[in-house]
């Protein structure tokens, strides 16, 4: 009801903004003051505004250029572009047919990626488009804090604010967007710890690089079915938790570089049958490499360089497509021994090139200490 309202309000007040001007070019006074007479000259701009007034669009154009208005940095001009009654028009918006009326038009989606737009918040703004699905900010100025409003949007499924200037905690009114499944908020000086229910979010991708936050690897890591996530260059302890397990089925690619993670990687990495890339480097790991690593089939690039591991790796391998590989019936046999995980002391050949992994560990020898 009060969305309704509000746009019953804003309908009127655009209305009685716009009757002047339409009384003006649509009559003329001759005689009688209530005959109205069409201009010849001017038919095409009174059905141009009056579709603009059937829009879905019409409650956003105020919103649109209040926002504008607090832009104190556009060095590439798009807001130029910002003007008249085509929002769909406008430089970073686009528009398309809402789910919940296929007749309509509305705005879907907002793509600013490297417009470098500086405005001291996004308040009122994105939190205020009602049909929005798609918010994509990276490599502006924005400021301040997610506008809380944010978690009402229904459609709302791919949020990016990174390479900002946003800080402080974790934006919490972010877990309460249902449909999320695009997270990213890297490059900016959020602080202190997420919260361990964005890991059972029905997360995509989830991208937390290059922030402030502190805190052990939560328990839930592994809850969520997200393919793509990254915690490099933050400040997170402890060891990689087993639980990363339930993630097997999904996990494409992890990256913990440059963090403070300490004890040893557990056997249950290994066992992520989708991982292809996996970067723990410059951490503070300890202890064996797991034997369960040979069973990383798909895996394309491994770095754990600058760690306190040991381990053994083997001469060849079974990288399809790839030189220097182990005989077609060797990797045959062991492909065909199914459920089986190698028990002994050294990496099986199922794991990626060594001379790859020479060159990322920086290991001089098969053996390290």
């Amino acid at each position: 009801m009060g969305s309704f309202c509000l746009y019953s309000k804003t309908l009127v007040q655009t209305l009685v903004v716009l009757l002047p001007f339409l009384a003006g070019v649509s009559c003329q006074i001759i005689g009688n003051p209530l005959t109205p007479i069409l201009s010849p000259l001017l038919p095409p701009i009174i059905p141009e505004i009056l579709n603009f007034l059937d829009q879905r669009l019409t409650i956003l154009l105020p919103i649109i250029q209040a926002f504008k208005n607090t832009i104190t940095f556009d060095p590439l001009n798009v807001t130029q572009t910002w003007v008249g009654p085509n929002i769909c028009n406008y430089t970073g918006f686009y528009c398309d047919h809402p789910p919940d009326n296929q007749s309509a038009t509305a705005l879907a989606a907002i793509d600013f990626n490297g417009f470098q737009l500086t405005a001291p918040s996004l308040d009122g703004f994105i939190d205020q488009l009602p049909d929005l699905a798609i918010f994509h900010a990276n490599s502006n100025n924005f400021f301040g804090a997610i506008p809380s409003k944010t978690a009402k949007l229904p459609f709302l499924y791919e949020l990016d604010i990174s390479n900002n200037g946003f800080s402080g905690n974790f934006p919490m009114e972010i877990l309460a967007i249902t449909g999320l499944s695009f997270l990213d908020i890297r490059y900016n000086s959020f602080t202190g710890s997420v919260p361990p229910q964005v890991f059972t979010q029905n997360l995509d991708v989830l991208f937390l690089n290059n922030n402030n936050f502190m805190q052990k690897l939560p328990e839930t890591l592994g809850s969520s079915p997200v393919r793509y996530l990254t915690f490099a260059n933050n400040k997170f302890t402890g060891p990689l938790p087993k639980s990363i397990l339930n993630a097997s089925s999904t996990l494409t690619e992890i990256l913990l570089l440059n963090n403070m993670l300490s004890g040893c990687l557990p056997y249950e990495l290994g066992l992520l049958r989708q991982l292809v890339l996996f970067d723990a480097s410059n951490n503070q790991l300890t202890g064996p490499l797991p034997c369960s690593l040979g069973c990383l089939a798909n895996i394309q690039q491994l770095n754990l360089a600058q760690n306190l591991l040991f381990g053994q790796v083997p001469e060849k391998n079974c990288i399809r497509d790839l030189p220097d590989q182990r005989p077609v019936q060797e990797c045959t046999a062991f492909s065909l021994t199914v459920g089986v995980v190698p028990t002994q002391h050294h990496l099986p050949f199922f794991l990626a090139r060594v001379l790859l992994l020479q060159i990322i560990m920086g290991w001089d020898q098969r053996e390290i200490w």
